[in-house]
């Protein structure tokens, strides 16, 4: 079994690659010569002080300092009918930490039809979650992670995400979408009790948007996912159904809601169970003349390396704020609530981060940042409750080059 899978992942890679190839040889041969590759090195060297490396809780806790040196390369070649863009980072002081991602994204567009692939491929720990590097002007969508906390064993996960899409423009007002995803995590050295099990999800997106305005989006999407759990015989599989909202009131600030509903399925070796609940994602975007304001919450659905589905409640407000013409602020908040959907395994564990920090330009392509870093961990009648503190300083370098 394990075999017709690495050869299955092997064909979807090859795929992904002769994709990206062809959109590569379509800017010539649609005589856009003049296009260029546009990237991005950024260089960042950061001394840390933790109180609670791991947040482990009571005597378990130790204080660490901690020397990184990490590399972002983000890259983009785009002209009005192709696009291809990326970014890939990784621990340079130290890769054996297994702290790298890549990720692309591509589309394809024609007459009316637009087709587009994106990938991502995330190596990391599962003590340790990737930490996405935020430029100055460009926010990062920080992503969730599910295993955070289920293990304080070090155990080394590889995530691999494939999406195919496609979008027809039916009229000025009304767009048909239609999207796959598959998303394989695997733990190398795995070793017996740390009840983190490999899985496979794969899922179809249907969606239909209709402009009600030059300002306004109305946008039902309809989606169906399978989970695998083949080392434990689980499998599992959900439907959703969301109705959504996006607003422009202005052109600094635009807001979006989506509701809906969803049921779960989770079967194991002894069990089968049904689970309902309710879906949302509610987000506030607005820039003002000095910074950037975003609030968001939301609750979904996602699979976890303990065998079982989690129901995510998470809030979330981030500010950027220009304070003079090159010093500059931003202060993250996040909160979230993972739920296991079945009752028999897992418990829900609750997270609590608060980050400031503050941002020197020193000139057009360096910057000296320093800032602190709160982070709560709660398990609901376990003893797995710690925190951390950790105090920062770095140097960025970064420079955009143009390659004709």
């Amino acid at each position: 079994m394990k075999q017709d899978k690495q050869v299955f992942l092997r064909t979807l890679v090859k795929a992904f690659l002769v994709f990206i190839g062809v959109l590569n040889t379509s800017f010539y041969s649609s005589g856009l010569f003049a296009e260029a590759w546009e990237l991005k090195p950024t260089v960042v060297l950061e001394e840390r002080y933790h109180d609670n490396l791991y947040i482990l809780s009571g005597n378990s806790a130790s204080s660490s300092f901690e020397s990184l040196m990490k590399g972002v390369l983000a890259f983009r070649r785009l002209s009005e009918t192709t696009n291809i863009e990326g970014r890939l980072h990784a621990n340079l002081s130290n890769i054996s930490t297994n702290q790298q991602y890549f990720t692309l994204t591509s589309f394809k567009k024609f007459e009316r039809a637009t087709f587009g692939l994106d990938g991502s491929y995330r190596r990391d720990n599962t003590t340790r979650t990737i930490e996405t590097d935020q430029e100055l002007d460009v926010e990062v969508q920080q992503v969730n992670d599910v295993d955070e906390g289920l293990s304080e064993i070090d155990i080394v996960r590889n995530t691999l995400k494939l999406e195919p899409k496609w979008s027809y423009q039916y009229n000025e007002r009304i767009e048909v979408n239609l999207g796959f995803s598959f998303n394989n995590v695997s733990y190398e050295n795995n070793s017996v009790g740390t009840s983190l099990y490999d899985f496979q999800q794969q899922g179809i997106t249907t969606s239909f948007s209709r402009n009600l305005s030059k300002r306004d989006i109305l946008i039902t999407a309809f989606n169906f996912s399978r989970y695998d759990y083949d080392d434990v015989g689980t499998t599992g599989d959900s439907s959703k159904v969301t109705l959504s909202y996006r607003s422009s009131i202005s052109e600094l600030t635009r807001n979006s809601i989506s509701v809906g509903i969803r049921r779960s399925n989770l079967k194991t070796t002894s069990t089968d169970e049904t689970n309902i609940g309710f879906l949302v994602h509610m987000v506030m975007d607005s820039k003002m003349e000095r910074g950037h304001f975003s609030a968001s919450a939301q609750r979904s659905l996602e699979p976890s390396g303990s065998g079982n589905l989690i129901e995510i409640s998470e809030l979330g407000v981030k500010l950027r704020y220009k304070i003079k013409e090159r010093l500059f602020a931003r202060v993250k908040v996040r909160g979230t609530e993972n739920n296991p959907v079945s009752n028999d395994t897992g418990t829900k564990r609750y997270f609590f981060q608060l980050s400031p920090q503050l941002i020197w330009k020193i000139s057009r392509w360096w910057a000296i940042g320093a800032g602190y870093m709160y982070q709560r961990r709660e398990q609901l009648d376990g003893p797995n409750d710690g925190d951390n503190n950790m105090v920062f300083v770095n140097l960025r370098y970064s420079k955009a080059i143009t390659l004709n």
